[in-house]
């Protein structure tokens, strides 16, 4: 056999063998490297998630926020009354009231509201229990309102707006005595609920309650047994009366002895922190207000809350999630249950009105104006050269205040002229308790103030110090503005919107 030169046998070289798979080592590494890379990838869709859940939550609760602050222009714009008190029933113009709620930033008890977290007073939040009472007509379309099982329309409404707990109201109820025709059987000027005859009147309720079938602005009838006779739907003129609104009057059970006069002049204050009653509380068979006379729910003395925390309705007469007084739940209630809710999630309603005497003082190197930190430690101390005047302000913002005989004289510092029934109240008010043959202030004088007499010797006769029903606040009011802020829980943003309305003379 024939051999090359330079080999041999052993010279043969092997086929090199290919690797048959990873190592362990190597396994491990990348399925970490992928659980960190995947990690990763979680983490950033988690965190663009929550951002755009937050941002959509944001913008949802801007737009509801927004929608209220609308409704609150158009109320305000379709006002009916001009605000000159006070106003003669008979011009028919209905009626303006502001309440400055008790827990104002004046002279509130204890700090309020709080931060449970901390303990400390929470700033996110701002005033919140003022109330807004008034007539209005609507520019862009009808109020619509249930009656009984169809619903009637109306241009005209007395509306309310206030906060319990957390929750803004706006209750409605439509101006329409033309219903009147349809109500009286008897031709007796007023809907009879004894009438028997077959025809469903407007008290003919069937043990339900009058505000759970209708969504009409009516007063009640009493005989001379303090019993209801009749329903009797409101003009604008019945409005202008305090005694004839929402809320105001109670059944004459509720005094002792039954007699309308003694619950002259008809506080809205005894709500106290509840506001006014919901919708859903008018609802049930149980309603003391009007036809069912029954125990008015005592004022809740003040009590700290948090009004980010879950309840937010902390007081003994209410349930703590929905916060309906305890004594006005069950049958006929649950289905009008949040008509009457415009907004949640607020920690701050606050209607402040326009005084141009306000002084804006030069305190400590700071210009402080009426409710801002300092302004009452200001007066207290003596700081009486105000650098300018002005401002929008909290009715009865500085009590103390005493003006210098050339500064301008402050419209709406003082309690008002019923300081200890009316406390920081605006209203229209009503010139009929001028001429109503009762004795509203107590003096042996009836009507003293349109009696044709010189009662007080001041040598003018029937002049504004005769008068024995004075409005809370004579003076005529130039603007409110209106402060609504809201939360939302779960980004924990805060928004405020602001509505301004001008009064001045066209």
């Amino acid at each position: 056999m024939k051999r090359f030169a330079g080999s041999s046998p052993g010279d043969r070289q092997s086929p090199a063998r290919g690797r048959g798979g990873y190592t362990i080592i190597e396994l491990l590494m990348a399925t970490t490297l992928t659980l960190m890379l995947m990690f990763v990838v979680v983490t950033i869709f988690a965190s663009v998630s929550a951002g755009i859940n937050d941002s959509r939550a944001t913008l949802e609760m801007a737009g509801r926020l927004r929608a209220a602050k609308a409704r609150l222009q158009l109320d305000f714009d379709g006002l009916t009354v001009p605000v000159y008190p006070p106003v003669r029933p008979e011009a028919g113009k209905g009626y303006l009231e502001i309440i400055e709620g008790p827990l104002g930033p004046v002279s509130p008890p204890i700090p309020l509201p709080v931060n449970f977290d901390t303990g400390l007073v929470d700033s996110t939040v701002a005033d919140f229990d003022d109330i807004l009472m008034s007539t209005t007509r609507s520019r862009s379309g009808p109020f619509v309102g249930r009656y009984r099982d169809v619903t009637i329309q109306s241009n005209e409404a007395e509306v309310a707006w206030f906060v319990r707990g957390r929750t803004l109201y706006r209750r409605v109820l439509l101006i329409a005595p033309q219903v009147m025709p349809d109500l009286d059987d008897n031709h007796n000027g007023s809907a009879n609920p004894t009438d028997n005859n077959g025809v469903v009147d407007l008290v003919d309720t069937g043990g339900q309650s009058f505000y759970a079938l209708y969504d009409i602005s009516a007063r009640p009838q009493y005989d001379a047994s303090g019993t209801v006779a009749g329903w009797v739907p409101n003009t604008l003129g019945d409005l202008t009366k305090r005694e004839n609104r929402y809320a105001h009057a109670v059944h004459p059970a509720e005094v002792s002895p039954p007699a309308p006069l003694l619950d002259y002049p008809y506080p809205v204050g005894r709500w106290g922190q509840l506001g006014l009653p919901t919708l859903r509380e008018c609802a049930s068979p149980n309603w003391m207000t009007w036809a069912n006379p029954g125990a008015m729910p005592a004022v809740t003395p003040a009590v700290q809350v948090d009004l980010w925390a879950n309840p937010a309705h902390r007081w003994p007469e209410v349930e703590p999630v929905t916060g309906t007084l305890l004594n006005f739940q069950g049958v006929g209630v649950d289905d009008r249950i949040g008509e009457d809710v415009i907004l949640t999630n607020v920690i701050g309603f606050d209607i402040k009105v326009w005084d141009p005497g306000a002084p804006l003082l030069d305190y400590q190197g700071a210009i402080l104006a009426p409710g801002d930190p300092g302004y009452l430690v200001a007066i207290a101390a003596g700081v009486l050269t105000p650098a300018g005047y002005g401002a929008y302000v909290d009715l009865g913002y500085a009590p103390a205040y005493v003006p210098s005989a050339t500064a301008p004289r402050p419209h709406f510092n003082g309690l008002g002229s019923m300081p200890l029934v009316l406390p920081r109240v605006y209203d229209t008010w009503s010139f009929h308790y001028e001429h109503d043959g009762l004795d509203q202030d107590g003096n042996g004088l009836i009507d003293e103030g349109t009696d044709g007499f010189d009662n007080d010797g001041a040598g003018v006769v029937d002049d504004v110090a005769e008068m024995e029903s004075v409005p809370p606040y004579l003076d005529p009011l130039r603007g409110v503005q209106i402060k609504i802020r809201t939360f939302e829980p779960d980004s924990r943003q805060v928004r405020e919107v602001t509505v301004v309305a001008d009064f001045l003379p066209k």
